[in-house]
């Protein structure tokens, strides 16, 4: 996870950053990154540059995901059309800014997909910390991880943070696991891959950043 934040901040902001790693290993802390952002001027251009610059192998679904694209952000708020200009430019640098044609990668906060869970509910219900700290002993988190990498690890982490209440993707979940369960063989095979397995999501990130 990657937070990208202008550089001048205000204290209650600030504060806040704090709590995005409370006594994390290393390897799950989350960066973050601080960016100055672009004037007026400059946001509208980068904004226009970005999305009506067309590759010739460009196909037409590429085009009219483009399109799709430009036309939800061009429905955000000013503050957030910035934030936006902000997080492609930095994409940029890395060659991942088309990213930003995938209407698929913008989600409301508001989406019922999920279920809202608080840091209070989260704390009280010792989902993922108790008395004994961070994933300890006796958590949810704790019974329910019997993962075998670090992105798996991470992954469950966020099913669990953020329960599903769409009942498609639920039993789309459900039959997934049920298809795998049904091949015992392959599955312990599956197991023993992973268990070799690198962390292929960070390795992915060290090779562009």
């Amino acid at each position: 996870i990657e937070v990208l934040v202008p550089k001048e901040l205000s204290s209650q902001t600030e504060k806040i950053l704090k709590f995005f790693n409370p006594n994390k290993k290393k390897e799950e802390e989350v960066l973050i990154e601080k960016y100055t952002p672009p004037d007026d001027l400059i946001f509208i251009q980068s904004l226009e540059k970005l999305f009506s610059k067309n590759k010739a192998d460009d196909g037409q679904e590429i085009r009219v995901a483009k399109k799709k694209a430009k036309n939800l952000i061009d429905s955000f708020t000013a503050p957030l059309k910035k934030c936006t200009v902000g997080l492609l430019e930095h994409l940029k640098k890395y060659d991942l800014h088309t990213l930003a044609f995938l209407d698929c990668n913008y989600n409301h906060f508001s989406s019922s997909q999920y279920m809202k869970l608080d840091a209070s509910t989260l704390r009280n219900l010792e989902v993922f910390t108790n008395q004994s700290g961070m994933y300890s002993k006796d958590t949810l988190f704790w019974a329910l991880n019997h993962t075998l990498t670090p992105m798996g690890k991470r992954l469950l982490i966020d099913w669990i943070r953020k329960p599903l209440s769409d009942v498609k993707k639920i039993n789309d979940r459900l039959d997934a696991i049920e298809e795998m369960m049904e091949d015992n063989e392959g599955l312990s095979q599956f197991f023993a891959v992973l268990a070799s397995c690198p962390d292929l999501e960070r390795g992915i990130c060290r090779v562009y950043y």
